[in-house]
C-alpha cells in the first residue's frame, strides 16, 4: 500500500467541483427556463417576442470579468457565460444566426460563435444582401465582417428597422474589430456604449461605416 499522490488528491478535488458545478448549472438551466416562461406570458399580453437583450449580456459579463479571479482567464469565463446565454435563448423562441463571411468566411464564422455559442443554428449566406434580410426574420441575428473589400454598410441606411447591436469580438483580448452583429431588436444603454454612424466617404475613411447605437460589450 503507497499514500495517495498530490495528484490524487487534486483529482479527487477536481471530481468534487464537477459535481457541484454540474449541480449549479442544472439549477442555473431550471431558472432560465422560469425565464423563458415568464417571457412567454408577456409575449401574450403585447411584449417584445425576441429574448435577445445586447444590454443585459453586456452589464452581465462585465459584472463576472470586474470580479477577482485567481486562475479563471477572462477568455474562459467569456466563453463559458456566452453558451449559457445563448442556450437561455434558443430556450426562450426562435434564434439563428446568418453569418455573411467576406473575404475571409472562416474568421467571421468564428467570430459569430465566439458571441452567439454552439445553441442556436448558424446559416452561411454568399451575400451580404441575403444577411441583411435574413436579419428582419423573428429571432434572426446577421452577422458581417468589417472589411474595406465588401463595404456592405452603405446598404443600413435602407434599413431603418436593424440594429448594430454588437461589435465582434466582444473580448478585447481575441483580436481586434472584425464583423459586426445586426438585428431588429431593442437596444438600450448598457452603461458603456458606443455609436456607429454611416457615411457615404469613399476610399480608406468608409471603413467607419458604422449606423446607430451599439451595445459595446469588448472588454480589454
Amino acid at each position: 500500500m503507497t499514500d495517495p499522490s498530490p495528484l490524487d488528491a487534486v483529482r479527487a478535488r477536481i471530481d468534487a467541483v464537477d459535481s457541484e458545478l454540474l449541480r449549479l448549472i442544472d439549477e442555473r438551466a431550471g431558472l432560465a427556463r422560469e425565464v423563458a416562461e415568464a417571457k412567454a406570458k408577456e409575449v401574450g399580453r403585447g411584449g417584445a417576442p425576441f429574448a435577445l437583450r445586447p444590454a443585459r449580456e453586456a452589464q452581465v459579463l462585465r459584472r463576472l470579468l470586474a470580479h477577482p479571479r485567481a486562475a479563471a482567464s477572462a477568455s474562459l469565463v467569456t466563453r463559458i457565460w456566452r453558451e449559457f446565454i445563448a442556450d437561455s435563448l434558443v430556450r426562450q423562441g426562435a434564434f439563428s444566426v446568418h453569418v455573411f463571411g467576406g473575404r475571409d468566411p472562416a474568421r467571421t464564422f468564428e467570430l459569430a460563435q465566439q458571441q452567439f455559442g454552439s445553441a442556436p443554428p448558424y446559416v452561411r449566406v454568399d451575400k451580404p444582401e441575403a444577411a441583411l434580410a435574413a436579419a428582419h426574420a423573428p429571432g434572426a441575428v446577421s452577422v458581417l465582417p468589417l472589411d474595406p473589400g465588401t463595404p456592405w454598410w452603405g446598404r443600413l441606411l435602407a434599413e431603418p428597422k436593424l440594429r448594430a447591436f454588437a461589435i465582434l469580438p466582444c473580448l478585447n483580448a481575441w483580436g481586434a474589430p472584425g464583423a459586426v452583429a445586426e438585428a431588429q431588436v431593442l437596444v438600450e444603454p448598457s452603461g458603456d456604449d458606443c455609436t456607429l454612424w454611416v457615411t457615404d466617404a469613399v476610399g480608406p475613411s468608409a471603413v467607419r461605416f458604422s449606423v446607430c447605437t451599439m451595445v459595446a460589450s469588448r472588454r480589454s
